[in-house]
């Protein structure tokens, strides 16, 4: 089960890094910010509470907590950086195609 652990402390960091990256993409504001902050807390405490649920009959012990940092910790310093950076070039990417396609509909509309 601890190897579960650092599995799941790695996909918490993969999801985590998703909203990194869609923040620094978009440049959402800080009414959006406390919003996506407080998402990101629900599912965590809600996917840690399934996780000792799942593994523990919802019995939360310290290290099934100590796993999930420790793999979160393992793929924010190893894959995490790898990951980032290819999930900012994709949504950048996404965001020009839609920025070029808008322009082309108001061009479209205007003439």
């Amino acid at each position: 089960t601890v190897f579960y652990g650092f599995l799941f402390g790695c996909i918490i960091g993969l999801v985590y890094d998703f909203f990194r990256v869609f923040r620094l993409v978009f440049h959402t504001g800080t009414g959006l910010l406390f919003f996506e902050d407080f998402i990101f807390s629900v599912f965590l405490a809600g996917s840690v509470f399934a996780f000792c649920f799942l593994f523990n009959s919802g019995k939360i012990r310290f290290f099934y907590l100590t796993a999930i940092l420790f793999g979160w910790i393992l793929y924010y310093f190893t894959v995490g950086r790898l990951a980032y950076r290819g999930m900012k070039a994709l949504f950048r990417t996404g965001r020009r195609f839609l920025h070029r396609e808008t322009r082309k509909q108001k061009k479209t509309k205007t003439n």
